[in-house]
Formats: C-alpha cells, structure tokens, sequence
C-alpha cells in the first residue's frame, strides 16, 4: 500500500488524548498488506499498559456480526438452520404475545421485527428476560420499519442454542472461532485476571470504582454475553472474520457458502424505505459513520463502546476500528464525525 498514511494516522493519535485512551485500526485489501496500528493505553491512567497486538477490546454490538450473525450464517450453510424458520416454533417454552406468532429468524436479522429497541434488563435474571421480550408488544408490523434492537439478537441467542442444543458460547467456539483459528476473542466470563492488563477499560463502577468487565448492563444480567453483546477480541481476530465473509462473497467456500453469504449482504428495505442487510448495516448517505467514499456495495456495524467495521465490497477492502471511548465519556456523535472523517481518509488512502 502506499506510503502516504499521514491523514489516518494524524486523526487516530490524536484522538487518543480525549475521544478514547486508546485504539486498534486495521487496513486490508485484497491482494495488499494489512496493516494494523495501535495507539494510546488501556486506560486513562498515564502509567496503564499500551495498546498493542494482543490488547482486547469489548465488542459490544459487534457481538451481533461477528458472532451471532456468523453463526446463524454457518448453520445456514451446512443447512442446520433455515432463516425462515420462526421463532415461536424454536423457543416454545416462552410466553409468546400473539403478535410474534409468525416472527421468523429474517426479520430479526434485519431489525425489521418491531422489537424495543433496548430496556433495561439489569436487575433481572435470563429466563424472566427471555419472558419479557417474548411478552412485549411489536412497535410495528414486519418490515414495517427499521427498528435497531438489541432485544431480538437475545432471543437469537437463546433460539440458536436450542436449536443446536449447545450453549451459545460453546456454538460460538465450534462454528466461528475454533474454525477461523481466533485465539484472542472470548466472551466476558472468560477475562481471566490475566487478560485484565491487556484488556481496554471501558466503565468504572459507580459502586467500588472497579473496572466493569463488560461494558453491556443487559449482558452482564445474561451471564456476561448474549447475541447481543459481551464478546472481546484483539484486532487480529477481527480483522479475519472480516477477511472470511469477503473471500466468502469473493466465491471461496471455505468457512461459508457463497449463496448464503450474498443472501446476507442482499440489502432489506422496509415499507418505510430504510435499509439493512442481515446481520449488517448498511451506508447511510450523506452522514455515514463509514465516510462519504465508502462505496454504495458495503457491509458494516458499529459498537457502542467505539468499535465498527466496515468491508468495501467494491473495493474488496475492509476496516476495523477498536477504541475505549465509553471510558473518556465521548458522545456517540462525537464518535460518529471522527469516524466519518477517519473512513474517509482511509477510502482515500486506499484508492490511491
């Protein structure tokens, strides 16, 4: 790639002296170098460790594409899942509101299935939860509209898990990490006291001051992840699910089947016109997080702890971007217009 990096990499340091402590960009292109730059510290504490190679990041909503959609993805290559499958017929022991009786796993994939898009969760425990948003009441009809939810990517979680009858974790292990070679993602129960100094801080406790280990108060109810939240991960290992749907939407059937991977980056609209694929986003013009340059073909997702990706099918490019900025008390605006302006000098880099 070429040499000219200063526009990315000026916006990145700088940014770690206010927007996060510290962050993890990938670059890759097919056929290119990846390159991988790590800047700042775990924490805002001046003497906390520094950003590298091995540092894990929370995922946050990342979970959702990385993990979640990847499964479902999987299991609908090897034909073990059908998303036309519904709902209510995979979690019978729920207490369905009426209305959810024709919910199929598509419609969660797309947030087009009215769910709420959040509640708090906190204070309860997985099976009054799992109740509670199988009781709720659609916000709107199917396809309606675009309603982004964490609370059907919980459902699908537990919906994956029974139809597998393996637990979430352990289906994430078997069907995307073990296969992919991950060894730096794990789910929140798993960051053992020796990841805590190569972990990026997110949260403090209002209670004793200790760091939360996962950012995700509905998560942390849920055992620590669900579909929704609750995965970390260093760079490396997202920079490789990233590289396996664009070699999978490239024709190479090795980790997913070319059909299923082009149905998921098939775009959704709803009745109201709004756009999705499954799993993914989608660029929003003219006030993308992903930049202005980043083509109208592309797939992506944002983290609320300050992660996203974004793959250029196009351009057969994809970026990753790991940061900490919960911890710096950032807006999620602030956060969208470095994006947008990090994204834009990188689509530019790249085309040169």
């Amino acid at each position: 790639m070429s040499k000219n990096r200063a526009g990315w990499q000026e916006l990145l340091e700088t940014s770690s002296r206010g927007l996060y402590s510290g962050a993890a960009l990938g670059i890759a292109k097919v056929g290119k170098e990846t390159e991988q730059t790590f800047v700042g510290h775990i924490s805002p504490a001046p003497k906390s460790p520094k950003v590298g190679e091995n540092t894990l990041f929370d995922l946050s909503s990342l979970t959702k594409v990385f993990l979640t959609t990847t499964v479902v993805a999987r299991l609908v290559s090897a034909q073990r899942l059908s998303l036309n499958e519904k709902m209510v017929e995979i979690l019978p022991h729920l207490s369905w509101d009426e209305a959810w009786k024709n919910l199929q796993i598509r419609e969660i994939l797309c947030h087009m299935a009215g769910f709420l898009a959040w509640e708090d969760f906190s204070k309860q425990e997985k099976p009054e939860i799992l109740n509670s948003i199988a009781r709720s009441k659609p916000l709107a009809t199917f396809r309606e509209k675009v309603i982004y939810s964490d609370l059907g990517f919980i459902l699908l979680a537990e919906a994956l898990a029974q139809k597998t009858k393996k637990d979430f974790k352990q289906l994430c292990q078997q069907e995307v990490i073990e296969p992919l070679g991950l060894k730096r993602m794990l789910p929140s129960p798993l960051l053992a006291k020796k990841n805590q100094t190569s972990t990026a801080k997110t949260e403090k406790s209002s209670v004793d001051e200790a760091w939360i280990h996962v950012n995700d108060a509905n998560a942390r109810a849920l055992g620590g992840v669900s579909g929704h939240a609750g995965y970390f991960a260093n760079l490396g290992s997202c920079m490789k699910i990233a590289e396996a749907w664009i070699s999978s939407l490239r024709g190479d059937e090795s980790f997913l089947s070319p059909n299923v991977s082009q149905e998921f980056a098939s775009i959704c609209e709803s009745a109201d016109g709004e756009r999705r694929a499954l799993g993914w986003d989608v660029p929003t013009f003219p006030n993308s997080s992903a930049g202005t340059f980043i083509s109208k073909s592309s797939l992506g997702h944002l983290g609320f702890t300050g992660t996203s990706v974004w793959m250029d099918l196009e351009r057969e490019a994809w970026v990753v971007l790991l940061t900490n900025r919960t911890v710096m008390g950032s807006t999620k605006e602030e956060m969208r217009r470095f994006r947008s302006a990090l994204h834009d000098e990188i689509w530019s880099y790249l085309d040169q």
